[in-house]
């Protein structure tokens, strides 16, 4: 089985974008391979946060039942970016980006149908690439003497989201679904801590 999903930009993003992916197996254990290409409009891999940066990757993820209504999945994600518009830092690089997430679960835990789990995941963010800039290093007279610095673009320290997620059909045609999320490093900054939440519906027709 095929999908491809179309994203459009909206109020507030300029992100856009296509994915394809293709699901194989229809047992206990399933695989679906994917490719995505996006603008990230600015927001993900840009350098200076307004060129919006190029990006093109592969996806794959796994899910395996565990017997009764149990599932194990796993997911990881692996690209390319330009990082979009120029800066003060030159000849930057292409860079590569990935993600991975698992999570366990179970389903009919409070009703027929409905779908609990938990995860841990590392979202979106450079893992290689370098930028080269120059930075004044000292003075001689009143001269500034500048000397050529390389940058690494990957954040030394990961953000790590942990992920609770339930779903629930609550009629015919609607779904809901709730997630709760606590990042550590959020930002890929050291020690910064952000918790959010989400409540989603869906209609289908």
């Amino acid at each position: 089985m095929g999908t491809a999903t179309l994203l459009l930009p909206y109020a507030g993003s300029e992100a856009s974008g296509v994915a394809i992916t293709r699901t194989l197996g229809e047992g206990d254990t399933r695989l679906e391979l994917g490719l995505k290409l996006a603008s990230d409009g600015g927001t993900l891999t840009s350098l200076d946060g307004e060129g919006a940066a190029t990006m093109a990757s592969v996806t794959m993820g796994v899910t395996q039942d565990l017997g009764g209504k149990g599932f194990l999945a796993l997911s990881g994600e692996f690209g390319l970016t330009d990082l979009g518009g120029a800066t003060v830092l030159t000849d930057a690089t292409t860079a590569t980006f990935n993600a991975a997430r698992i999570s366990i679960g179970t389903g009919d835990l409070f009703a027929k149908g409905d779908r609990f789990s938990i995860g841990v995941g590392l979202p979106i963010a450079i893992a290689s690439g370098q930028a080269h800039t120059e930075l004044p290093v000292l003075r001689e007279g009143m001269a500034m003497s500048y000397e050529d610095v390389t940058l690494d673009l990957s954040p030394d320290d990961r953000q790590i989201d942990l992920e609770m997620t339930y779903q629930a059909e609550l009629g015919q045609n609607l779904e809901m679904k709730l997630s709760l999320v606590h990042s550590r490093n959020y930002g890929n900054r050291a020690g910064v801590t952000d918790t959010s939440g989400a409540l989603a519906f869906a209609f289908k027709f």
